[in-house]
């Protein structure tokens, strides 16, 4: 559960913001999920039928978007059920204001035009994974407030995972280390926050960053680029990713090179 939390609340959003029923939570951001782990930014509780539990969030400065979410394992419902949610748990965030935010919900009305809607905020009683949200929040202390609305079989285990977006840009892969095959095709990978609307520039340098050779470009809304690996080999490469005034390249140096053939020992 804990695992799974942390894959979909740190997934790069594509499609409409928030959840969407084309893409679901986004697209899975390993590297961030493994950072929720590492960082400890995640917590567990058990929480009854009425009750209510509060948790404390502290959000530091800089941040574009804070991204909290309670995920429990369901237990399976009766086939005869309308609804297949057993255990209905409620999420909110309070600020020192007292401002409350509502977790992401979309409408499931079996309709192509209602499916292709965007994401709301509200009280989500269908799911067993509740995201809220907060865009450009103010750095302090927010409540994360759970609430057992329905838990007809004894206590649920629940976990709470946050991420934490900054208006920087990252390149995820290649990151250094990696050995590269010449005419072998590679998913570039980077982490950028979604306020912008220009295109990401991409380049490689076999030098070590003496000299740039331009992959392509991708638009503001791609976290992912094929790049067919040129037939240079070098140990000194690297990947550049610009945007705007951002930019960010390889933290190490990768390599390009065949795969040695006819070895024998």
């Amino acid at each position: 559960a804990l695992i799974k939390a942390s894959m979909l609340n740190s997934a790069n959003d594509i499609g409409n913001q928030g959840p969407d029923f084309k893409y679901g939570w986004g697209l899975v951001n390993a590297l961030r999920a493994a950072r929720t782990l590492e960082e400890n930014r995640y917590l567990n509780e058990e929480i009854e039928q009425g009750e209510s539990n509060t948790h404390t969030i502290e959000i530091p400065d800089n941040v574009v978007q804070a991204k909290i979410m309670v995920y429990w394992a369901d237990r399976d419902a009766s086939t005869s059920a309308n609804i297949a949610l057993v255990n209905n748990l409620d999420a909110t965030i309070t600020n020192d204001t007292g401002a409350i935010f509502y977790p992401w919900i979309l409408d499931p009305t079996p309709n192509p035009a209602t499916l292709d809607l965007p994401a709301t905020t509200g009280i989500d009683n269908l799911n067993n994974m509740e995201q809220v949200s907060l865009f450009d929040p103010v750095a302090g202390t927010y409540s994360f407030n759970i609430t057992g609305t329905e838990i007809p079989f004894g206590p649920v285990k629940y976990f709470v995972v946050y991420d934490f977006i900054y208006d920087e840009l990252e390149v995820i892969y290649p990151i250094g280390g990696e050995a590269l095959v010449p005419g072998e095709t590679e998913n570039i990978h980077w982490d950028a926050p979604r306020n912008s609307s220009s295109d990401f520039n991409l380049s490689y340098s076999n030098d070590n960053g003496n000299t740039w050779s331009v992959i392509g470009s991708a638009p503001s809304d791609k976290r992912q680029l094929s790049w067919e690996v040129p037939a240079t080999a070098s140990g000194q490469c690297l990947v550049r990713i610009e945007q705007g005034s951002s930019v960010d390249q390889s933290d190490f140096q990768f390599s390009i090179a065949p795969v040695p053939q006819n070895i024998t020992p």
